[in-house]
């Protein structure tokens, strides 16, 4: 399940919450309670062995063996 960022309407709150991938719920802010919330287009992290711009290869045995892994 993918997390979403949000923002209150009411407090201005900046808040991600985890959801299904075709939520239709309602989200309410965790400081006010408040329902009436914005969702805010973030930028997407990828974190794994392989692929990227890290200028090596990882071979997943051990950090000490590449400058791949960080």
């Amino acid at each position: 399940m993918p997390i979403y960022d949000f923002t209150c309407n009411k407090c201005g709150r900046d808040f991600d919450q985890l959801c299904r991938l075709q939520w239709e719920g309602t989200v309410k802010c965790p400081s006010c309670g408040h329902t009436k919330v914005t969702k805010v287009i973030s930028l997407v992290s990828s974190h794994g062995r392989s692929g990227g711009d890290s200028g090596g290869s990882c071979s997943g045995k051990s950090c000490s063996s590449c400058s791949g892994c960080k």
